[in-house]
């Protein structure tokens, strides 16, 4: 999604005051100035939107959470909803947990938790839909699809993940460590049919929905993946 998209004029009108008004997406996230910010939400969500999984109250879960930008998001634009922002369970995770809790944890709808707790499983079973926005793009396959097992449950009820994606001609992945963990590197590159085997794995199928070029240039496609 691009700022002169027709999507954007649908996101861009915010009809909610900001639940913490002095929120600035942390530095850590990759696209942090706005409108950009704000474009890397709606690319997540207007497939979402498209498909009609936000016409009425929802249960958002979102997987690699960072500070909350996601809930901020929402916030300015929906009042019911759910929200279960989801962190790795190591130094980094709980880094982000304690700072989106610190801007958004006195609002009802949101909750923060680490992955194995006992709120991320009640993310699971409450789930309308599952976010990954920068996740993908940091893992290989095999780290992947072990993080997306616990939510196989949500997505075989029929819940839709949407997840972006470094997509190129060949397989790459490069400078391992980052974020406390050694599986996690500066940045994966798959193929379409690394995605496509990604989602028969999952018992999906996948479909791409949305683009967004990030401050660093690189291009996330935005996938749709579904129960087939």
């Amino acid at each position: 999604m691009k700022q002169s998209d027709t999507a954007w004029s649908y996101w861009s009108k915010e009809s909610l005051s900001p639940v913490n008004p002095s929120y600035h997406c942390g530095w850590a996230f990759g696209t942090p100035d706005e409108p950009a910010s704000s474009i890397w939400c709606a690319s997540l969500l207007e497939p979402l939107r498209k498909t009609g999984y936000l016409n009425s109250e929802f249960s958002a879960l979102d997987f690699g959470c960072g500070d909350g930008r996601l809930f901020n998001f929402l916030s300015r634009r929906y009042k019911k909803f759910q929200y279960f922002g989801i962190e790795q369970d190591n130094t980094f995770g709980w880094s982000c947990l304690r700072s989106a809790s610190a801007s958004f944890g006195k609002d009802s709808r949101a909750c923060f938790a680490a992955v194995g707790s006992p709120k991320a499983a009640e993310a699971i079973d409450k789930a309308t839909f599952v976010v990954l926005g920068s996740v993908a793009t940091h893992l290989k396959e095999k780290e992947l699809l072990k993080c997306l097992a616990p939510y196989q449950g949500a997505l075989r009820r029929g819940a839709p993940l949407v997840a972006s994606f470094f997509v190129g001609k060949a397989f790459s992945a490069f400078s391992p460590g980052i974020y406390d963990n050694p599986e996690c590197y500066t940045a994966v590159t798959y193929t379409s049919p690394m995605v496509n085997d990604i989602a028969r794995a999952l018992g999906c199928g996948a479909t791409q929905e949305e683009e967004f070029v990030a401050k660093d240039g690189h291009l996330h496609r935005i996938f749709l993946f579904r129960k087939v």
